[in-house]
């Protein structure tokens, strides 16, 4: 047998094919064995929450670049994003430009 690959599932033995998700959902991992295993499939910069069953957004320090993924990652040490919901390791600067970009706004 072969693993059912993310966004499908099959929950019966012996079968050829693996069942696909409904629209916007998708399964955390592959090998599915049961709709309940669909979730709703978030945007990159976001992740699923199975406590509150909704897509919360990456914090700081956090991207993903990815859909429908219930983690984000984190930033290299030293490094952080300037903003919430980040998708790309390249938001990751260095910590002293936030404190830059701190100072800036508390001039204005």
């Amino acid at each position: 047998c072969i693993p059912c690959a993310i966004g499908n599932y099959q929950n019966e033995s012996a079968q050829t094919e693996c069942i696909p998700c409904d629209d916007m959902h998708s399964t955390a991992t592959t090998g599915s064995v049961n709709e309940s295993q669909c979730i709703l499939a978030c945007l990159p910069g976001f992740f699923f929450n199975s406590t509150s069953e909704s897509c919360q957004p990456c914090s700081l320090g956090y991207y993903q670049p990815e859909n429908g993924t219930t983690v984000c990652l984190g930033c290299p040490t030293g490094k952080t994003t300037l903003l919430l919901n980040s998708t790309a390791e390249s938001d990751c600067v260095g910590r002293f430009p936030v404190l830059v970009y701190h100072l800036q706004k508390a001039k204005e």
